[in-house]
């Protein structure tokens, strides 16, 4: 299957990079999500360990002018910032993250059901270290 490499721990001793905290304050991760309360929880809970709660900007979307479930809540309870798009549209929301994050430098767009490692490099210049070693 196609998903299989992702499930893979291909080296189990290798050692873990480096990564530079000192540049974290200058990316945004923008997490576009439609109905996604029972999920969003994981999604936090891994990014927490890598961004600061003020840099992870959730944006919730569907063709309502009303949000369609709790994930305002789920996201209020982890202290990052919720917006509602009436546009049930990912790419919209997607835009939209970007606006709402228009003061980083840097944007990091993930799925509401994307965990990322512990080691996800989360500035340009951690981008750039790893991907020269």
């Amino acid at each position: 299957y196609a998903y299989a490499p992702l499930l893979i721990n291909f080296e189990p001793t290798a050692p873990l990079p480096e990564v530079d905290e000192s540049g974290r304050g200058d990316t945004a991760l923008i997490i576009p999500c439609y109905k996604s309360e029972k999920l969003i929880s994981h999604t936090l809970e891994a990014a927490l360990k890598i961004f600061p709660k003020e840099n992870i900007f959730v944006i919730a979307n569907g063709s309502s002018t009303e949000p369609l479930d709790n994930t305002a809540t789920v996201c209020k309870e982890y202290g990052v910032s919720h917006t509602w798009s009436p546009l049930g549209s990912k790419i919209i929301a997607q835009f939209v993250g970007c606006y709402v994050a228009r003061n980083f430098p840097y944007v990091l767009l993930i799925d509401d059901d994307c965990l990322l490692p512990q080691i996800c490099p989360s500035s340009l210049t951690n981008y750039e270290a790893t991907s020269s070693a």
